[in-house]
């Protein structure tokens, strides 16, 4: 909770955190959004957002609102990677039920490599759109995985005023032994 999240490398998170790094983690990506640009005009000012279609099931697995698209298009319906996040971030809300349907919905993603020693895994060489990201395998001692999330390419600097194509992401997950009471 101490670091936002913008996308962009940490070096000052990465060296705080460099004692939680978990070796053998794997995630998959799985694109499910087309890029568009799209404009919008505030008053005087027009600013273009990247607004995305994502396929019927998805939207219905995380509740995503189709009454209020941003944008609609030879009947194809477009969303700001905000709406998605919101509508990803209540669905997941205590609903293991949700998270278990997103994994189920990216099992045939492209799976990562595993995390190294560092946690560290990439992907390279990605098309512009949408990424759901699941986390697909993790190694026992795991007691709480990582949620699904999107990662949107290109992506805006935290102010919306630069975009980076090198997107880096700092997935948690927590560790431990139970106890067990006999």
């Amino acid at each position: 909770d101490m670091y936002v999240a913008t996308g962009e490398k940490d070096t000052v998170a990465e060296q705080k955190l460099a004692d939680y790094a978990m070796e053998g983690v794997q995630f998959s990506c799985l694109r499910v959004g087309n890029i568009e640009t799209h404009s919008v005009q505030k008053g005087t000012e027009t600013s273009v957002e990247l607004i995305y279609e994502i396929p019927e099931a998805l939207q219905k697995i995380i509740g995503l609102d189709t009454q209020n698209p941003v944008h609609t298009k030879d009947t194809k319906e477009y969303f700001t990677s905000q709406q998605i996040n919101d509508s990803l971030k209540t669905a997941l809300e205590d609903n293991t039920a949700t998270k278990d349907k997103l994994e189920a919905y990216a099992a045939d993603a492209d799976k990562m490599a595993l995390t190294d020693a560092s946690g560290t895994t990439t992907k390279k060489d990605l098309a512009l759109g949408l990424y759901l990201i699941v986390e697909t395998k993790v190694p026992e001692d795991v007691v709480y995985t990582t949620n699904p999330w999107f990662v949107q390419l290109p992506m805006t600097d935290y102010e919306g005023e630069s975009w980076f194509y090198d997107v880096v992401c700092y997935p948690k997950n927590q560790t431990g032994v139970p106890t067990l009471d006999k």
